[in-house]
């Protein structure tokens, strides 16, 4: 086994240990699920990039500078930092108020009835889901680059060691571990630019060459026409936007940080780092076509880790994609988990459990997502078209539930009827253009996310206007608008 495996190998160690650790230091039900509400704010930004940071980005986003260019791409991850910044100040407030353990405890609080549950209960399991086959395929690419694996010993690796730390210990292994490995691949990410730009010309003569014989380089389109790109555009900055503020794993962040206050000010670190962190991982990749002009789009990342700087450096860069992999499917896992441990076994099946029997039940969850996850994900069919299309059908289910997310927190007149329309119209329009997407029916000039959010908030929209809004939906909305008290002042009420 050369360095590059040892030192994967090495940090799939490290993680599971952590696992183990927290596991057996976890506090109790309220631990295992929203990490007792006392994350700080480096935990929370730590968490939140690695979450975001998958497969789908350090290959789709690396190879897409590569093959296109990399301005386009900078663009859409502009969208994504809006996002984290209205999470942060707005909109997680409001959230964190509530006192969630899972994003359906929101749609079933502010609009009470079975509808908007069950609805919102579909749409996590099936996205959460769906973008957990997108994010274990990615890692097959570096795991069969470095170890020659197939689909079956990389997943049965993958999935194993994230559900054996899920299992153990929640959401808080969950954070800690996702917050030591962003530290790994954003350091590996800040490393390895050097390299690549050294390997181009150095500066600042690679971007010069770049502007002269890559006109992508310096295009905001890129290789594609300008119909073509905006359409893209507008498709992909939706979908980073639907990711940070709609996405059952990013959104549980807001419910698990200590106050107000660190919540924000996680926002804030990961506003200062992810600039640096995408034009180390997305601009300086498109200078690669100097380096290597020969490169599959996808390997353009393997190959840099491999081929540029010291060997030990490359090991860690590869181990830094297994690490963000990891770090997202821990989170998709745990949220999935979650969902049916709390949203379907305690909700409709036993109500009264206690708390020893739901930490069994909720473990028990974990195992069950990874089974049908591991099983879905081996089909060979599935991988032509499972990294892409998983990713956009989540994010399209997630902009279908959206606005009566948005509606719920900022509009007063929002109705509970509404949000049920809202999203079981918006579900079914991803639902229909997604597979049309597949199939190849569905124009590119028509992106199932963003149609299913413009369907779903003219829908709520409609419905509102004309139904009446309750006086328990009204309580809810003024609810979440009392500021929160600080600590000391709970701790004397306590006393």
């Amino acid at each position: 086994m050369d360095i590059y495996g040892i030192v994967i190998i090495s940090s799939l160690i490290v993680y599971l240990l952590i696992g183990v650790y927290v596991g057996r230091h976890l506090k109790g039900i309220a631990d295992f699920y929203v990490m007792g509400r006392n994350a700080s704010p480096f935990l929370i930004c730590g968490t939140l990039l690695a979450t975001s940071t998958s497969s789908v980005a350090l290959i789709g986003y690396t190879g897409g500078a590569y093959a296109i260019g990399p301005l386009y791409f900078i663009l859409v991850n502009s969208t994504a930092l809006i996002g984290n910044l209205f999470v942060g100040f707005y909109l997680g407030r409001y959230l964190r108020r509530m006192k969630l353990w899972t994003l359906p405890d929101f749609f079933s609080a502010r609009f009470p009835s079975e509808s908007t549950r069950a609805a919102s209960t579909f749409i996590v399991l099936t996205s959460q889901i769906l973008y957990l086959i997108a994010v274990l395929l990615g890692v097959n690419v570096v795991l069969s680059t470095v170890f020659g694996w197939g689909t079956i010993i990389s997943l049965l690796v993958s999935v194993g060691v994230v559900t054996v730390f899920t299992l153990l210990g929640g959401m808080r292994a969950v954070v800690i571990t996702d917050t030591v490995m962003f530290v790994v691949f954003f350091l590996a990410a800040v490393a390895l630019a050097p390299f690549i730009l050294a390997a181009a010309g150095g500066w600042p003569g690679a971007f010069e060459t770049a502007s002269a014989e890559l006109p992508q380089f310096v295009s905001w389109r890129g290789t594609y026409g300008t119909l073509e790109a905006v359409s893209l555009f507008i498709e992909l900055g939706i979908v980073g936007l639907v990711l940070v503020t709609a996405s059952p794993a990013m959104i549980s962040r807001a419910y698990i940080a200590r106050d107000e206050k660190s919540l924000a000010r996680g926002m804030l670190y990961l506003a200062l780092l992810l600039p640096i962190f995408v034009y180390c991982f997305v601009y300086i990749f498109g200078l690669m076509p100097l380096v290597a002009p020969n490169l599959e789009a996808e390997s353009a990342f393997p190959w840099a880790a491999t081929n540029l700087g010291p060997p030990l450096l490359g090991a860690i860069a590869l181990a830094g994609i297994v690490a963000a992999v990891l770090s997202t499917a821990s989170s998709l896992f745990q949220q999935a988990a979650a969902t049916l441990s709390r949203d379907i076994y305690q909700r409709y099946l036993n109500p009264d459990v206690s708390d020893s029997t739901f930490l069994i039940v909720s473990r028990l969850c974990v195992l069950l997502v990874a089974v049908v996850v591991f099983v879905i994900t081996a089909i060979p069919a599935i991988g032509e078209f499972g990294v892409l299309y998983g990713y956009l059908f989540a994010a399209s289910f997630w902009a279908a539930w959206l606005p009566a997310l948005y509606a719920g927190i900022m509009w007063r007149r929002a109705t509970t009827a509404a949000a049920a329309w809202s999203m079981l119209g918006g579900g079914i329009i991803a639902l229909v253009l997604g597979v049309g997407r597949v199939l190849e029916i569905t124009p590119l000039w028509l992106p199932p996310s963003v149609v299913a959010l413009l369907g779903a908030a003219v829908i709520l929209v409609v419905v509102s206007l004309n139904t009446r809004t309750s006086e328990q939906e009204i309580e809810v909305y003024e609810d979440m608008r009392r500021p929160e008290e600080p600590e000391e002042v709970q701790a004397d009420a306590r006393r």
